[in-house]
C-alpha cells in the first residue's frame, strides 16, 4: 500500500506540471491563419518563369481536373496513407489538409504553393518528385492554375466505383543442397504450394467513407493475412486484421578446415511461427479531439538458431582444443499484448496536443540449449546445457505532446512521457551428459522481481525560413531511468540461497542545434551540432558471491555540415561531412568476488574513447523524364582508444599490463549507382548496385590483437521489361550479392573471415486474356555458394510460378442500386 501511495503521488505531481505547461502554451499568441495568404514575400524561392499563364477558358472539373489529379496525384495523396497527410479527394481537403495546411489560395493560383509544386517551381519540392512519377505538362499546369483562379469548382460525381481483385498463384521449387539455408534466405519452404497470393475489395459508401478488405492465404496454414476495415476522413473508422507467417534459420554450425567432421548440423529444422492480431478504431472530428483505441497481440512459437555455438573437440598438433562449432538453439514461446488509448487534435492546426496511454503485458518462456562434445570426431553431441528462463511483466506508460505555432514563423513543440513496469523472472540451468545418462543442476533463480520507472521530456523550437534565408531548430531532451531487482539465487544444489539485489540509475541530457541557409539561389547550406551527457550507476550484490558498484559518465558530441546544390533542375549535388566523439569514464567504488578483490569486466576498464569521421557525396541527374541516374560515395574512419587496469589470471600472474591502448581502427569505403530508363519503344530498364570496402584492425599495446580484416561486400542488380504486344509483355531480373573479406595475412579459415556469393534471377511472361484478366508464368533460380563454411550451406534451386490475376471496377449509383 505504501508503494501504491508513493506511485499515485508521483503521478499527481507529474500531471500537475503537465497541465501547467499545457496552459502556458495555450496562452501564447497565435500565428497568422495562413502563411500562403498573409506572407507578402510568397514568391521567395519560387521560380516564376516555370509557372505558365492561366488557361483562358472555363475549366470543367470532371473532364479537365479530375483526370489530372488521378494521373499525377492520387498515388501519393489519395485516401490511403496520404503523404504529408495531404489528400486530394475533395475540395476542402485540397485547400486545407496536409501537415502545414494552406496549400491553395482560393482564387489566386499564382500564389498557391500547390501550383508551385506541380510546376516544379520550388527546388526539392517538385510534385510528383523527380524520378517518381510523370510531371504535369505546361499546358496542364495552365489549366490547373485557371481552375484555382476560378475558385476550384468541384462537381461531385454521385456514382461510386467498387474495385475488387484476386490473384491465384502456384509455385514449385526444386532445391539441391542445404534446404534450411534456402528457407532462411527466401522466407518460405520449398514444398509445392498453391495459394490466393492476394485479394482485395474496396467499396465506397457514397458518403465519403469506404469499406475495404485485403489479404492472402496459402495452402500451408502458417501463411495467411486478412484485414477488414472502414475508413472516412471525418467520423468513426476501424480496422482489424490477423496474420501468420514463418521465419527460418540455418541448422549448420561452424566450419574448421582439417577437422573431421569439418562442420556439424542439428537434426530437424529451425523455424518460428509468428502470429499477429490487431484491432483499432477511432473517431476523427472537426469540432472536438480525435480519439483512437487499439489492441495489438504478437506471439512467437518455435526454435531459433543462435550465434553462440557449442563446443566440439579438436586435436591440433597433439593439443586438445575446444572449438565453438556445434549449432545451439533457443526454444521460444513468447507473447505480447498492448492496449492503446490516444486522444488529441490535428497537428496541422496552430495549436495541437495529443495524449497517449499504453498498457503492455509480456510473457517470455525460453529454453537455450547448447550442445557439446569432448571426443574428437564425435558426430552426435555428448552433453547439453539447458538454460530455462521465464519472464512476466506489466508496463503502463503515458505520453503527451503539444505543438504551438508562434508569430514570426516560429513553431514550438513539447512532450513528456513516463512509464512504470513490474516484472518477475525465474531461471534455471541444467546439464545432461548423454553417455551415462547423468544430469546435474546449475544455478537457479526464483522470485526475481524487477521494478522500473522512467521519464522523458523534450522541448523543440523551429524558426524560419526568414527573409535572410536562415532557419534554425533547437532542441533539449532529458530522460531518466531507474530499475531495481531483488530475489534469491541458488548457485548449485545444496548451497545456501544467495540474496540478489541489483540496481540501475541513469540520467541523460541531450541538446541539438541545426541551422540552414537558403539565400543563395539553388543552394542550401546546413550545419548541426548534437551533445549528450549521461551518468549512470550500476550495482550487483549477491551476498558472498559478487559485490560490485560501477559508476560511469559519458559525453558525446557530434558535428555535421552539408551542402545541397541544384545548378539546373535536372542535376542535384549533396555533400555531407560528420565528426563524432564519444568518451566514457568508469569508476568502481566496490568490486569484490568470492570475498576478495575483483578485476573482471567492467572493473578492468577505466576509459574508452571513440572517434568517427565520415564524408558522403551524392549526385543525381535526370536529363529527361524517361531516365535518371544517381550515384553516391561514402568514406568513414574510426579509432577506438581504451585505458585499462592491470589484469591477472587465477594464479595471480600478470596477463595484461594495462594502460592506454589504441584498440581498433576501422575504415569503410562505400559507393553505389542507380540507373532508371524508360525508353519510348516499349522497353523499361534499371541497373543499380553498391560496393563497400572494409578495413578493420585491432591492437593491444601496439601489437595486433587479432588479424586485421580486409575485404569487400557488393551488390548489383538489373530489371528489364518489354511490351511485346498490346496483350503480352515480358520482364527479367537478376541480382548478385557477395562478400569476400578475411584476415590480412591471407590465412583463410572460418574464424578469420567470410566469403559467399548469392545469385538469383527470374524471367516472367504475362498475357492479358481480357482487360480485367491476366495470366503469367515465371521461371526463377537461386544459387548460394559459401566457401567460408566449407560448402555446407550451398544450394542450387529452381522454381516455377504460374498464376492468374483478376481485377474489376464496377461503377454504382447509390441512389439506383440496379445500376
Amino acid at each position: 500500500m505504501k508503494r501504491f501511495t508513493h506511485s499515485f503521488s508521483r503521478c499527481v505531481s507529474i500531471w500537475k506540471w503537465r497541465f501547467l505547461a499545457f496552459f502556458l502554451i495555450c496562452g501564447m499568441p497565435m500565428a497568422p491563419e495562413s502563411r500562403a495568404q498573409d506572407d507578402e514575400d510568397w514568391a521567395e524561392g519560387v521560380d516564376l518563369s516555370r509557372i505558365p499563364e492561366a488557361a483562358d477558358r472555363p475549366v470543367d472539373f470532371l473532364t479537365d481536373i479530375k483526370p489530372l489529379i488521378e494521373k499525377h496525384c492520387l498515388s501519393c495523396h489519395g485516401e490511403k496513407n496520404p503523404k504529408s497527410s495531404y489528400q486530394m479527394t475533395s475540395r476542402d481537403l485540397v485547400i486545407e489538409s496536409g501537415d502545414y495546411g494552406g496549400n491553395v489560395v482560393v482564387g489566386n493560383g499564382l500564389q498557391s504553393p500547390l501550383l508551385h509544386f506541380l510546376a516544379h517551381a520550388v527546388e526539392e519540392m517538385e510534385m510528383p518528385p523527380i524520378g517518381k512519377g510523370d510531371a504535369m505538362g505546361r499546358d496542364d499546369v495552365a489549366v490547373f492554375r485557371a481552375w484555382i483562379d476560378q475558385e476550384l469548382p468541384w462537381d461531385e460525381d454521385s456514382s461510386v466505383t467498387v474495385t475488387t481483385s484476386l490473384g491465384v498463384t502456384g509455385r514449385i521449387w526444386s532445391v539441391d543442397g542445404n534446404k534450411n539455408q534456402f528457407r532462411q534466405l527466401h522466407g518460405f519452404r520449398e514444398d509445392d504450394s498453391l495459394g490466393i497470393s492476394s485479394f482485395s475489395l474496396y467499396h465506397p459508401d457514397g458518403k465519403g467513407g469506404a469499406w475495404y478488405t485485403e489479404g492472402s492465404v496459402w495452402t500451408h496454414p502458417e501463411e495467411f493475412k486478412v484485414l477488414l476495415g472502414y475508413e472516412q476522413p471525418k467520423g468513426p473508422w476501424f480496422q482489424s486484421g490477423i496474420e501468420q507467417w514463418l521465419t527460418f534459420d540455418t541448422t549448420t554450425g561452424g566450419y574448421q578446415r582439417g577437422l573431421t567432421p569439418s562442420t556439424f548440423t542439428a537434426p530437424g529444422r529451425f523455424d518460428r511461427r509468428h502470429q499477429h492480431f490487431w484491432f483499432e478504431s477511432g473517431i476523427n472530428q472537426d469540432d472536438g479531439p480525435d480519439i483512437y483505441i487499439g489492441y495489438d497481440y504478437r506471439g512467437i512459437d518455435g526454435t531459433k538458431s543462435l550465434l553462440s555455438f557449442g563446443e566440439a573437440a579438436d586435436d591440433i598438433n597433439g593439443n586438445f582444443t575446444l572449438r565453438a562449432m556445434r549449432p545451439s538453439q533457443k526454444l521460444q514461446n513468447n507473447e505480447q499484448h498492448r492496449l492503446t488509448l490516444r486522444i488529441g487534435t490535428d497537428f496541422s492546426e496552430d495549436f495541437a496536443w495529443e495524449d497517449q496511454a499504453d498498457i503492455d503485458w509480456v510473457r517470455v518462456d525460453e529454453t537455450i540449449s547448447q550442445f557439446g562434445s569432448f571426443t574428437q570426431g564425435v558426430v552426435d553431441p555428448e552433453q547439453r546445457i539447458d538454460r530455462d528462463i521465464t519472464w512476466d511483466s506489466l508496463r503502463g506508460s503515458n505520453s503527451i505532446r503539444m505543438q504551438k505555432q508562434l508569430p514570426k514563423q516560429w513553431l514550438l513543440t513539447a512532450g513528456h512521457s513516463f512509464s512504470m513496469m513490474e516484472g518477475q523472472s525465474v531461471f534455471a540451468e541444467n546439464t545432461v551428459i548423454f553417455n551415462n545418462n547423468f544430469a546435474f543442476q546449475g544455478p537457479v533463480g526464483q522470485g526475481i522481481v524487477l521494478n522500473q520507472h522512467s521519464q522523458l521530456g523534450n522541448l523543440n523550437l523551429h524558426g524560419g525560413t526568414w527573409d535572410n534565408g536562415l532557419s534554425l531548430t533547437a532542441g533539449l531532451q532529458f530522460d531518466w531511468l531507474t530499475q531495481n531487482g531483488a530475489g534469491f539465487v541458488v548457485p548449485f544444489p545444496g548451497a545456501a540461497p544467495q540474496n540478489l539485489d541489483t540496481g540501475w540509475d541513469q540520467f541523460r541530457l541531450s541538446e541539438s542545434l541545426t541551422v540552414q541557409y537558403t539565400k543563395i539561389p539553388r543552394q542550401v547550406f546546413y550545419a548541426s551540432s548534437q551533445f549528450r551527457q549521461t551518468r549512470y550507476d550500476q550495482s550487483e550484490f549477491l551476498d558472498t558471491q559478487v559485490n560490485r558498484l560501477t559508476e560511469a559518465s559519458q559525453h558525446r558530441q557530434q558535428y555535421t555540415a552539408g551542402w545541397r546544390y541544384r545548378p539546373v533542375s535536372q542535376v542535384g549535388i549533396h555533400v555531407r561531412a560528420r565528426y563524432t566523439n564519444d568518451s566514457v569514464s568508469y569508476d568502481n567504488p566496490i568490486d569484490e568476488r568470492f570475498g576478495g578483490p575483483g578485476t573482471g569486466y567492467s572493473a578492468f576498464l577505466r576509459n574508452r574513447e571513440d572517434n568517427l569521421f565520415d564524408v558522403e557525396g551524392r549526385v543525381s541527374w535526370s536529363p529527361a523524364s524517361d531516365w535518371s541516374l544517381e550515384t553516391h560515395y561514402q568514406w568513414s574512419t574510426s579509432q577506438i582508444d581504451v585505458a585499462t587496469d592491470p589484469a591477472n589470471d587465477f594464479n595471480g600472474d600478470l596477463i595484461s599490463p594495462g594502460g592506454s591502448v589504441n584498440s581498433a581502427d576501422f575504415d569503410l569505403h562505400s559507393s553505389g549507382m542507380n540507373i532508371a530508363w524508360i525508353p519510348a519503344n516499349g522497353w523499361t530498364g534499371m541497373v543499380h548496385g553498391s560496393a563497400t570496402y572494409w578495413d578493420l584492425s585491432a591492437f593491444a599495446n601496439g601489437f595486433p590483437g587479432v588479424s586485421p580484416y580486409q575485404g569487400w561486400t557488393w551488390w548489383a542488380g538489373t530489371r528489364w521489361g518489354r511490351i511485346l504486344s498490346p496483350k503480352t509483355d515480358i520482364s527479367a531480373a537478376y541480382d548478385f550479392s557477395a562478400a569476400n573479406f578475411q584476415d590480412g595475412d591471407g590465412n583463410f579459415a572460418f574464424a578469420d573471415g567470410l566469403q559467399y556469393a548469392w545469385q538469383r534471377a527470374s524471367l516472367r511472361l504475362q498475357y492479358r486474356i481480357r482487360p480485367e484478366l491476366r495470366t503469367f508464368a515465371e521461371y526463377a533460380f537461386s544459387i548460394w555458394d559459401q566457401p567460408s563454411l566449407g560448402g555446407s550451406q550451398d544450394f542450387e534451386a529452381h522454381g516455377v510460378y504460374v498464376g492468374l490475376n483478376w481485377s474489376l471496377a464496377v461503377v454504382r449509383n447509390p441512389s439506383n442500386p440496379k445500376n
